[in-house]
């Protein structure tokens, strides 16, 4: 009897090792390059270069200082609040800390954090939270992820900024969200989201309301054509995270148009990005191929596992016997044996 099933070969556990080992290595290549590449565009936004320009154009207390001044006003070194920090790169901030733990919730690692202090005589203290979204839609808003990240660096004040009930030393908190991917109605924009005063009955003096404005939530929402957006801000993270040139191309371009200052260091940062964003881009691209490619080749193992299937079936071979000795799936005869009595 066995060699009636001369003509059958274990495709379908030929093709499964196949795809199984295939994609796998695919999906470790491409989420492997999305994790360096998240990183270095976390050290990319960090630098004072660019948070000075990031502030100058969402973080009102600094709009009216120019970008010289604004990164004087940043302490220390910016955290970046990865758990996986590049090595030589001073993650110490004096007071702070990246990551705002409390019980019974998760851990919270910001992606740049760090306290900037206005250059006038009455100093104000701020504490800025920089986040880098890729998904316009993850399962929720953004803006409330942007209200929850605020309170949690209000809190963590505690013990810190200020001490039992003196709470006249908070500082203000921002946390700013640049969106890469943003849908059309969303794109060359820039949105603040605060705590403002309204009167329900009466009218309370404005001259005398108390110190409430603490929180703001900023969403930069990049564009796909920075040509339509008037906004430097928009323009130049844009070029940088989004705009497809080279990594000298886009060197010049911040320098000519933005007035970015190509340091070392800078220099460094954006060949990182645009290296990593490349092999992405290329892994993507292989992969979507693959899949396709693997795709039609499955599909060509099926027709002729079809085949060989119907030929069993005709020679009075029962489905358990084609099932036990060619390794086919049970599902896939049935489905077989049903076309074939429905086609007779």
């Amino acid at each position: 009897m066995t060699e009636d099933f001369g003509i059958c070969i274990s495709a379908a556990s030929i093709w499964s090792f196949m795809q199984k080992e295939t994609n796998i290595k695919k999906k470790l290549d491409i989420v492997n390059g999305r994790e360096q590449y998240d990183m270095e565009a976390k050290q990319l936004l960090s630098d004072k270069q660019i948070l000075a320009r990031i502030m100058k154009e969402t973080v009102v207390e600094f709009m009216d200082y120019d970008i010289e001044q604004i990164m004087e006003s940043i302490e220390g070194t910016p955290q970046v609040g990865t758990a996986m920090l590049e090595p030589g790169y001073s993650n110490s901030i004096t007071g702070m800390n990246t990551e705002s733990v409390i019980e019974n919730e998760n851990r919270i690692f910001y992606d740049v954090l760090f306290k900037a202090v206005t250059p006038q005589k009455e100093a104000i203290g701020i504490i800025i939270n920089v986040e880098m979204q890729n998904d316009f839609h993850p399962g929720y808003d953004i803006t409330e992820r942007g209200v929850y990240y605020c309170s949690r660096m209000i809190s963590s004040q505690n013990g810190t900024e200020f001490h039992e009930n003196d709470y006249n030393d908070l500082k203000k908190v921002y946390s700013i969200w640049i969106c890469a991917d943003t849908p059309q109605y969303a794109e060359n924009t820039i949105t603040q989201f605060s705590l403002e005063a309204k009167s329900l009955f009466g009218a309370f003096p404005r001259e005398k309301l108390p110190r409430y404005d603490l929180l703001s939530v900023i969403m930069v929402c990049l564009g796909r054509k920075p040509s339509l957006s008037a906004n430097p801000l928009c323009g130049m993270l844009y070029t940088i995270f989004r705009e497809e040139l080279g990594a000298k191309d886009k060197e010049e371009k911040l320098e000519k148009d933005y007035g970015l200052k190509m340091t070392t260091d800078l220099q460094r940062k954006v060949n990182q990005v645009c290296n990593l964003s490349e092999g992405i881009y290329r892994n993507a691209y292989q992969n979507a191929y693959q899949n396709a490619y693997q795709n039609a080749y499955q599909d060509a193992y099926e027709k002729r596992d079809g085949e060989k299937i119907i030929e069993l079936l005709r020679r009075g071979k029962t489905p358990e016997e084609i099932h036990e000795f060619c390794n086919y799936p049970m599902e896939q005869i049935k489905e077989v044996e049903k076309k074939m009595l429905v086609e007779a």
